[in-house]
């Protein structure tokens, strides 16, 4: 991806962004740090998914939050030699050192389980992309995620002092 690409990738990402965060909650602790709740809507997370162009091959990818993960299927998809029909497997998010991160699980295709281990160099790609429509600053740390019906809940920690 060119430096052109990315930038019309990161404004497109900012706009989504804002105009996605169908939850947007601040606390400030005792410390002076603030707290900020948002949660990211299913729309956003495909549009993010969309943007990952390893799997632009992707055909009618429909999400559902599910307790602890989203629950993706689509019709078909075609991945560096690795095709099927009637494809669906698990996005499980979370955070891990401030950061977002997304494992992809129980892959299924033509009625048939496919080894998740295929799809580890994907998952860092995939996180990449949703950070990028969910990463608040530098000095943001991201504390939590969890699936709600509504969305991915993201809270994280913004720590108001200079550094």
């Amino acid at each position: 991806m060119n430096n052109t690409q990315k930038l019309v990738s990161i404004g497109i990402v900012l706009v989504l962004l804002t105009m996605s965060c169908s939850f947007f909650n601040i606390d400030r602790g005792d410390d002076g740090s603030l707290r900020v709740e948002t949660t990211l809507t299913m729309d956003l997370i495909q549009s993010a998914l969309g943007l990952t162009t390893e799997l632009e091959q992707v055909v009618n990818l429909q999400l559902e939050p599910r307790d602890g993960y989203i629950y993706a299927h689509a019709d078909a998809f075609q991945l560096e030699g690795i095709s099927g029909n009637n494809v669906s497997f698990h996005l499980e998010l979370g955070a891990s050192n401030g950061l977002l991160t997304a494992k992809i699980t129980n892959v299924e295709a033509n009625g048939l389980v496919i080894d998740s281990s295929l799809f580890e160099p994907y998952n860092q790609m995939v996180a990449d992309q949703l950070n990028q429509f969910s990463e608040m600053t530098d000095r943001a740390s991201l504390e939590t995620v969890s699936v709600t019906p509504d969305g991915v809940k993201m809270v994280w920690l913004l720590n108001s002092s200079t550094n």
